[in-house]
């Protein structure tokens, strides 16, 4: 027999964002499970929900540009330290 697996909303709603860890964390407050079971039964949620895509978290476009900078400054900065 195939047990209906269930979350809170607030689970729901974090995996719908892609916040598969916050609805973890929400899943062992609510039924005091264990990190290896709230793990299991928001991973047979998925697998029962395949409209729930969990996608990788992707940096915001502008710190990507500001991470750049900084790189390239730093390497700016290392090159004229050699080149004294």
């Amino acid at each position: 027999m195939v047990e209906k697996v269930t979350l809170t909303e607030e689970a729901i709603t974090q995996l719908r964002q892609g916040r598969m860890i916050e609805a973890i964390k929400i899943t062992r407050t609510y039924s005091n499970l264990g990190l290896k079971d709230a793990m299991q039964q928001v991973d047979a949620y998925l697998k029962a929900h395949p409209e729930i895509v969990i996608q990788k978290a992707q940096l915001p476009q502008e710190f990507r540009l500001w991470l750049l900078i900084i790189v390239i400054g730093v390497g700016i900065l290392f090159w004229l330290y050699l080149n004294q």
